[in-house]
This record gives structure tokens, C-alpha cells and sequence, in this order.
């Protein structure tokens, strides 16, 4: 993305890599706040007081999922237990749904805060080629606006196309 982001702001040294490395975990931020995505693959613990009733799923925030690493929960005589059985898992853009298998509901856990740990791996994919142009897009506006409008609030057009751009990507509202 560094090569990239110097391109867009037509920037052909490197004395200020350091600075854009900077502005683009900005840009990052900014795009994932705005769109509620992971973007690059990152490891994300999802805590819950208890399981959901009977066979309601349990939704996880920031799609996509790569893969669910795994389900631990405290068992009701204070143990921790891995879930042994293989969830049923529904993606889509807003939101990853995860059952029970078929004919099973899920254990229940002890009464109390972060009770239910799902840890599981998030984002388009490993490298900023994965993230869908739109975004990408979006970030470079962003980082452009960083780097030509430093230490001032500056122009907001840039910022106003990025969160166009991002608005496109967003996950609307979670169950």
C-alpha cells in the first residue's frame, strides 16, 4: 500500500515513509470504523455472557470471516471448555451467523461476564490487495488529504469522497 499511496499523492522520495506508513493505518482505521469490515486478516475474540437460546445463532461483528478458530466457554462447574462440535457458519456482507449442527443446541455456560470467547479470523483476505477497490480507493483519498493538508483541517472534499466510497462497503446494523 506504501507504493500506492506515494503514487496517488505523487510523491517519488522516500524521506517520509515513516509518515506514510502512518497515515495509511489512519486510512485503515478510518475504513474499517466506516464500513464496520475487517480488512486485512486479524485475529478478533468475541466475548459473550452466555449462549444464545436453543439453536439462535451467534453473530459475530466484523465481517468477512476468514475461518473460527475456535469456541470456548465456561462450563457451569467453572471449567474452561472447548465447543466440540463443528458450527454450522452463514456469511454474508452485514453479518457471520454461527448454529449449532443440525438436532443440537448450544451447552449452556456459567452465569457470568465473558462467559462465551469466540475467537475466529477476520478481513478480505492477507495483503492490501485483497480489500475491495472501493475501499482502497477510499483510503488513498484519505491518505491524500492527511499528506497535502497536515497540521490543518484543510479541504473536505477529499474526506467527503472517501466516506462515499466507504458508505458503500458499510455493514448497515448488527442483530
Amino acid at each position: 500500500m506504501l507504493a500506492e499511496a506515494k503514487l496517488h499523492c505523487r510523491v517519488d522520495h522516500s524521506d517520509e515513509d515513516a509518515k506514510f506508513e502512518d497515515m495509511i493505518r489512519a486510512a485503515r482505521n478510518d475504513a474499517q470504523v466506516q464500513t464496520r469490515h475487517a480488512l486485512i486478516s486479524q485475529t478478533v475474540q468475541h466475548t459473550f455472557d452466555s449462549f444464545p437460546c436453543g439453536r439462535d445463532p451467534i453473530c459475530l461483528q466484523l465481517p468477512p470471516m476468514i475461518s473460527l478458530t475456535s469456541i470456548v466457554y465456561v462450563a457451569g462447574d467453572g471449567t474452561s471448555t472447548t465447543y466440540a462440535d463443528t458450527p454450522i457458519v452463514i456469511k454474508d456482507n452485514q453479518v457471520v451467523r454461527l448454529y449449532p449442527p443440525y438436532g443440537e443446541v448450544w451447552p449452556t455456560a456459567r452465569d457470568q461476564e465473558n462467559a462465551v470467547v469466540v475467537t475466529s479470523v477476520h478481513g478480505f483476505g492477507t495483503t492490501a490487495s485483497d480489500v475491495p477497490p472501493g475501499i482502497k480507493a477510499g483510503m488513498l483519498l484519505v491518505i491524500e488529504h492527511l499528506y497535502r493538508n497536515r497540521g490543518a483541517e484543510g479541504p473536505s472534499e477529499f474526506k467527503d469522497a472517501a466516506q462515499r466510497l466507504f458508505i458503500q462497503e458499510r455493514v448497515m446494523s448488527y442483530p
